[in-house]
């Protein structure tokens, strides 16, 4: 954590990060957040507050900012991406307080992804897309539609 300070980078004494690669140009990690092993973090920023948890084996890439709020958890072997074009702005993937995202759920950023205090996404598999396409009613022809997610509280 002193270290990391130097750099610019405000981590508290008590967090930890885990054997994982972490690239990115903001680092800021609360009191007791923890980033376990086996991670691929690739993001323009990444925010843990107070207790907040990233488990083992994600993988999370592209042109996002990453807020995880107090006592919330990304577990393990999840996937959150996003296509990275040089000088895209970045989308937000931010939780509120105590959120959890289980295993092996996949959430697709192109756009932002805000989800409510006290909401879990559960079970095994689901995937968050914030794009898709349109078939047009002559031809081949299609159009990429997309938009932001946000999940309530208490969901």
């Amino acid at each position: 954590p002193f270290f990391l300070g130097l750099l610019g980078h405000p981590v508290h004494g008590s967090a930890c990060i885990g054997c994982s690669l972490v690239c990115v140009g903001k680092l800021v990690l609360g009191p007791s957040a923890r980033i376990g092993h086996g991670n691929v973090i690739r993001a323009r920023r990444l925010v843990l507050r107070q207790r907040a948890i990233v488990g083992n084996l994600n993988y999370i890439s592209g042109a996002l900012n990453i807020r995880l709020g107090p006592r919330s958890m990304l577990g393990n072997r999840n996937i959150i991406n996003r296509l990275s074009v040089p000088g895209q702005k970045p989308t937000q993937v931010f939780t509120g307080e105590l959120v959890g995202i289980t295993a092996g759920h996949y959430l697709n950023a192109n756009e932002s992804i805000i989800i409510g205090d006290f909401t879990t996404i559960a079970g095994i598999g689901s995937q968050l897309w914030t794009h898709g396409f349109i078939h047009l009613s002559h031809g081949e022809g299609r159009a990429e539609v997309g938009g932001r997610i946000v999940i309530g509280r208490n969901c």
